[in-house]
């Protein structure tokens, strides 16, 4: 047996080192084309049986040929589709599908949807499966295509879910309270996070001749949250499917929607529906998010001298460590019941404000209503990326917006079964930014 000296052992090291070093930048250049687990049996594999960098191209190569996806097959002349890729015809139907269900809706691509419109979802299983080469008989009763085209190549539910991704995106783009007056973040992860909130020195302090600049450091207010999940799931029965009712998909896909925005206008209130009547939760200060010392409370209707004090008292809103915050009063927020004061007030302050038939006032206020806010109470808020009260906190993976899923229900259940699931907080950030008023007088 060989044996190494010290003096050689070194150098051996050095070398198996640079191997190492090489077979795992090989493995890194192919990371976004293999799996993660069959990258690692590679590596593994190089390893051991001491391949150079060379050996390990061939070897991902080799790897990468026996994972590509099947060939697309052209389909037959008489569907009219051939040469299509079949993820671009499940792109179609689920824009098709999204336009059916929502009037208001602009189908993006190159038109291609349009054949779709009218089609039964029967219809569109067969297209499915003839575009991927599949022998179809046209005499086939409908529960048996449908079931072709969910259990054996999945491409159904991925249409159905494209479909929900569009509406939900669509419908939640609305006005939505809770993302018009959060500041929006995203994260990567579910761990705790900190909304940092800072503030300067108050202003520069005058410098005598051969004096030195003094320092002042600026003081932060600390936030805590973390981000949940959220969830739902909704099952469409064989015989909705066999029936061909678009309604059987695109009601509970409205029904998500509505859940989203429901969960998120309950988070948003836990803001206000705290400590009583509507104080807000407490802050790191231990004093609730509207209060007194905060100096963003006041008494008052909606009306031309309520809203006017309002924007007075966040004019003069001193930031935590001395000095004006210097925000503009942007929205109001209000419940149903204070809803067309509201818009009269604004009316008012346009008429009123008016010079030379001119109303300087127009617009500078954005009016929301939450239907779930109750009382009389109202608030005035900055626009979210100049001074936020909370953040809307969303994971980095998802962009934002809520993941809709379709699968089948198993060998043993007939149908599809929607999963909703929406990772998202509303963190508190800082009391500068929005003024509570009592909607009393």
């Amino acid at each position: 047996m060989e044996t190494t000296t010290p003096a050689e052992e070194p150098e051996l090291v050095r070398v198996e080192r640079e191997r190492i070093s090489a077979i795992d930048a090989a493995i890194e250049a192919a990371r976004a084309l293999l799996p993660a687990d069959r990258l690692a049996a590679v590596r593994s594999e190089a390893i051991a049986s001491g391949w150079t960098s060379d050996a390990t191209r061939r070897a991902l190569f080799d790897a990468l040929i026996a994972h590509a996806p099947r060939p697309i097959l052209p389909a037959r002349p008489e569907t009219g589709l051939a040469h299509d890729d079949p993820a671009m015809i499940r792109d179609a139907m689920a824009e098709a599908i999204a336009a059916r269900a929502m009037p208001g809706y602009q189908p993006k691509g190159a038109g291609r949807h349009v054949e779709f419109m009218g089609a039964s979802i029967t219809e569109m299983a067969r297209d499915l499966l003839l575009a991927r080469g599949e022998r179809v008989d046209r005499r086939a009763p409908a529960h048996k295509l449908l079931e072709r085209s969910m259990l054996t190549v999945s491409d159904l539910p991925a249409v159905l879910a494209g479909a929900g991704r569009r509406i939900l995106s669509q419908l939640l783009a609305a006005d939505s309270p809770a993302r018009a007056l959060c500041r929006p973040r995203q994260v990567r992860d579910f761990r705790q996070i900190e909304t940092i909130t800072f503030s300067g020195p108050g202003g520069l302090a005058q410098m005598l001749e051969g004096g030195e600049v003094t320092i002042a450091p600026p003081a932060e207010r600390r936030e805590v949250g973390r981000v949940r999940t959220f969830a739902r799931q909704l099952h469409i029965s064989r015989e909705a499917l066999v029936n061909d009712d678009l309604g059987a998909f695109t009601e509970p896909l409205r029904l998500f929607a509505s859940a989203v925005a429901e969960t998120e206008a309950s988070e948003f209130l836990a803001l206000f529906a705290t400590n009583g009547s509507g104080w807000g939760p407490n802050l790191a200060d231990g004093q609730p998010l509207f209060h007194a010392s905060h100096g963003n409370v006041v008494t008052g209707t909606i009306g031309t001298a309520g809203i006017g004090e309002a924007r007075r008292v966040m004019r003069l809103q001193q930031l935590p460590g001395g000095g004006l915050a210097r925000v503009t009063p942007r929205h109001l927020l209000t419940g149903p019941a204070e809803e067309t004061a509201a818009e009269q007030a604004l009316s008012q302050i346009a008429v009123a404000t008016a010079e030379d038939d001119r109303p300087v006032f127009a617009n500078r206020l954005v009016l929301h209503v939450e239907p779930r806010l109750a009382g009389p109470q109202w608030f005035l808020f900055a626009d979210p990326n100049e001074a936020a009260i909370a953040e809307f906190v969303l994971l980095e993976a998802t962009g934002g917006v809520p993941q809709l899923e379709s699968f089948n229900l198993g060998p043993n259940r007939l149908g599809i079964a929607l999963r909703c699931v929406h990772d998202f907080a509303i963190v508190p950030a800082s009391y500068v930014g929005a003024v509570r008023a009592s909607g009393t007088p």
